[in-house]
């Protein structure tokens, strides 16, 4: 009876084991398919052996094979564009002499020659001591999401460009009509002098002979 309930409670653990591992093998699943949506892969450095992880959607961004690259920080350095590797590599070594979490954007190119930005994002895991253990991050694709800043970019700017012609245009007619304006105050300036002279003369010589209405007149 003994042997008979050892070998059912080893079945039950065999069931369990197996059980567990068809969920770990979902869920390891899911989280690619969550990672190839979201277009963000994760990815670690063991500071004990020194042995760096990518998952599958690292490769994926930068469009190259497991057997192409070996992970590593140098490895991820090499994969950025010439004009970011600089100050990339300086705020990486930074981050392993601070031992402080930290993000920055950069520029890749693909081997097809293609540009793409990527964010990556880090922090480091620490033993009862303080001491590194573990660095992680994630990495990720926002190629798209640049594009659209770009493109609105480009939509305000020419936006602003129309708003500013016709704003630039009624500028310019209203100084012509200031001009005009100008213009015709001056030229009538005389003849209204010479009217107003002549009204002044027949008020004072001719005022008998006006009547009210005429004196109403010049007097206007």
């Amino acid at each position: 009876q003994v042997e008979d309930e050892l070998a059912l409670l080893n079945k039950e653990l065999e069931q369990r084991v197996i059980d567990r591992s068809q969920e770990l093998v979902k869920s390891e699943a899911r989280l690619k398919e969550a990672q190839a949506l979201s277009h963000i892969s994760n990815w670690e450095v063991d500071l004990l052996t020194g042995v760096s992880t990518w998952s599958d959607e690292f490769y994926s961004i930068f469009g190259i094979k497991r057997n192409e690259l070996q992970p590593s920080p140098e490895g991820f350095l090499s994969l950025l564009h010439p004009d970011d590797f600089g100050w990339a590599k300086e705020t990486v070594e930074k981050a392993f002499q601070t031992l402080e979490s930290s993000f920055f954007y950069a520029k890749t190119k693909t081997k097809n020659g293609n540009i793409k930005y990527i964010y990556s994002q880090w922090q480091f895991e620490f033993d009862q001591n303080h001491k590194p253990i573990r660095l992680y991050g994630i990495l990720q694709d926002i190629t798209d999401r640049k594009i659209a800043e770009e493109e609105i970019k480009l939509l305000n700017a020419t936006l602003e460009k129309k708003v500013e012609e016709p704003t630039s245009q009624w500028q310019a007619a209203n100084k012509e009509l200031e001009t005009f304006s100008y213009s015709v105050s001056h030229d009538l300036r005389a003849p209204l002098r010479s009217i107003d002279g002549y009204a002044h003369i027949l008020e004072e010589d001719y005022a008998d002979k006006l009547g009210d209405d005429g004196k109403q007149i010049i007097a206007t």
